[in-house]
């Protein structure tokens, strides 16, 4: 019998002979099946569970199935790819082969010394349920752990050396020819662990070298002019003056104008923004309007305000209103282009915090007009060139 399995991405278990060196029948249930054993000096252990399987043979199968996805996780990666098995009956003495095999970029490294080493079945009715214990020699572990941290760090080299090129092409200003580099040098690092270390002073790890080609590939669009109308949206919630950014209004109002600005085929910028940072910018801070937009890798910042208060407390019964607009700020200049009134509203519940957010959500009505309004003002692209004259009006 021959079972297959695919999966996401990077380990891949193909077939390599090994011996089941006890096969269990229906009985007493082993301690391993209920907890793996413990690694000793020199090997690991792994168990696989199946059941509900039409035969022995496929509970067994999805059971190593179960058990080499174990060994993948213990390396610190998802499986990919097949994995292919066969067994075979002979006298009641089953006879099972697997293989195992990691692909390192398009290269396979076998795991030779993969053994199953107990087998347990039960049956119930048409049903069959099935244990496999998997020992695995931690020499191997270590040495095919080497080799994926190796090729890791050679994958991160490698997208370092194409940032540091795409970022010279950039300043020669080869966007074109920079984009093209730098989007090579995201592929090199994308699904890297998180925290391999990056030979660079000032990047030190897979992550932050991730960002930074993000951040280029994004300067080299925005030279080219494919990024130049990106928005930032903010929600600021503000409960009596505080910021409340984890108050259900928040995810509203944003989830509402993000659609509509992606309805108008303008790019959303993801990277989320401050509430002090954007209190800041309101307040005409320019610094923090342009810090805004480079954080966002945004040109512009569609900021939702949302003042709500409470007002009083009538016989348990609290009470708010709430005023709102919507303003559109160019990151470069600090300056508001536009200023869309939402009006007011006021409300009542149980308690004060979610009174002033039921005030805050009376506002809703006239949010899709206020931000076709601002988006509306936004200069074509032939106004936002190097030469383009200063843009906004002063609040």
């Amino acid at each position: 019998m021959t079972r297959h399995w695919a999966g996401p991405a990077r380990l891949a278990l193909v077939l390599a002979a090994v011996t089941v060196a006890q096969a269990a029948t229906a009985g007493e249930r082993p301690e391993w099946t209920v907890r793996t054993p413990s690694a000793t000096h020199d090997t690991l252990f792994f168990t696989g569970f199946a059941s509900d399987a039409r035969t022995p043979e496929e509970a067994r199968d999805l059971a190593v199935q179960k058990a080499m996805h174990e060994i993948s996780s213990f390396f610190g990666s998802t499986v990919q790819g097949r994995l292919a098995s066969t067994a075979t009956d002979r006298n009641r003495d089953f006879q099972y082969d697997v293989q195992v095999s990691i692909q390192i970029q398009g290269r396979q490294v076998p795991l030779r010394q993969v053994r199953v080493v107990q087998f347990h079945h039960e049956s119930r009715r048409s049903a069959h349920d099935a244990w496999v214990l998997v020992a695995y020699p931690r020499a191997e572990y270590m040495t095919t752990l080497d080799e994926l941290r190796r090729t890791d760090q050679d994958r991160a080299a490698g997208g370092l050396e194409l940032l540091r090129q795409g970022r010279r092409q950039l300043a020669d200003g080869r966007a074109r020819e920079a984009g093209e580099t730098l989007r090579r040098g995201l592929d090199s690092v994308t699904g890297l662990q998180p925290l391999v270390v990056v030979d660079d002073p000032t990047i030190r790890s897979a992550q932050a070298l991730e960002r930074e080609l993000r951040a280029a590939i994004e300067a080299a669009e925005r030279e080219l002019g494919q990024s130049w109308r990106t928005v930032a949206v903010h929600v600021l919630l503000l409960h009596d003056d505080k910021p409340a950014p984890r108050e259900p209004p928040v995810a509203e109002f944003g989830a509402a104008v993000r659609q509509r600005v992606a309805a108008r085929g303008l790019p959303v910028a993801r990277t989320p923004l401050d509430d002090a940072q954007v209190k800041a910018l309101l307040d005409g801070d320019k610094a923090a309007a342009a810090e805004a937009g480079n954080r966002a890798r945004a040109d512009w910042l569609l900021v939702v305000v949302l003042h709500a208060r409470f007002t009083s407390e009538i016989h348990g019964q609290f009470f708010a209103d709430a005023l709102g607009r919507v303003e559109l700020v160019e990151a470069a200049t600090g300056l508001s282009t536009v200023v869309s009134d939402l009006g007011s509203s006021k409300a009542g519940h149980v308690n004060r915090p979610s009174a002033m957010n039921k005030a805050a959500s009376g506002l809703r009505g006239g949010l899709d007009a206020a931000v076709e309004t601002c988006l509306a003002r936004m200069p074509s692209q032939a106004d936002t060139g190097p030469d383009a004259a200063t843009r906004g009006a002063t609040r």
